[in-house]
């Protein structure tokens, strides 16, 4: 039986000093990856630049320095995952015009690979370092706890247990719903719904979750 039939990604703002942690750790595993890359194969310098400068841009443009996709670490991948990628797939299709980089296509996929890595296992620890998780478990109050038996949460887990006997008469008006209203007036990093929510109704919480 599911325990969860909906859950809800909250994300959170960073701070100025955050943020440029970020930025600095995020530049120590891109140079990293084009010194490798170097070595592979030599590279035009001006070429590298580009290639780290245009990736910095582009997880800053992905919003990875403004908000943090804290209810989920994975949707944190995804995100520096496309933004690498946006950089890295046109340098390899460039690999294909220009002869003189010819050879340099393991050169781009090793500093993306070493991007990536780093990134990722930088933003993983930082995440649950900094973030502790605030669970807001909505529905029956017999489901929520089933569903807490299957979470298995961490001591430092915050959690709130908002008891809802029939879900869909929480929709008759055009607000939010109370029980989605508590939760984000309480700084939940994901919210975790055990009964069918309409499906009209997903998007609209979806959205407001993610703001």
């Amino acid at each position: 039986m599911a325990t969860a039939a909906a859950s809800f990604a909250a994300s959170r703002t960073h701070s100025r000093a955050w943020s440029a942690a970020l930025l600095v750790m995020d530049s120590v595993f891109i140079t990293i990856g084009a010194v490798v890359a170097e070595r592979i194969h030599v590279l035009p310098v001006p070429v590298l630049v580009a290639t780290a400068l245009a990736s910095l841009a582009s997880l800053a443009i992905a919003g990875t320095y403004r908000r943090s996709f804290s209810g989920s670490m994975r949707d944190e991948w995804y995100a520096i995952g496309a933004a690498l990628a946006i950089i890295t797939i046109p340098m390899l299709l460039l690999t294909f015009v220009v002869p003189a980089l010819w050879y340099s296509r393991t050169a781009f996929g090793t500093f993306a690979g070493i991007a990536f890595l780093g990134i990722a296992a930088t933003r993983s620890v930082a995440h649950r370092a900094r973030v502790p998780r605030r669970l807001a478990l909505v529905g029956v109050p017999e489901r929520i706890d089933l569903a807490l038996m299957h979470l298995r949460p961490r001591r430092d887990d915050s959690l709130l247990r908002l008891p809802v006997a029939n879900i869909e008469s929480t929709f008759q008006s055009k607000s939010l719903p109370p029980w989605m209203q508590g939760a984000l007036a309480w700084g939940a990093t994901r919210i975790i719904v055990t009964e069918a929510l309409p499906p009209d109704q997903l998007l609209t919480l979806m959205e407001s979750a993610a703001k």
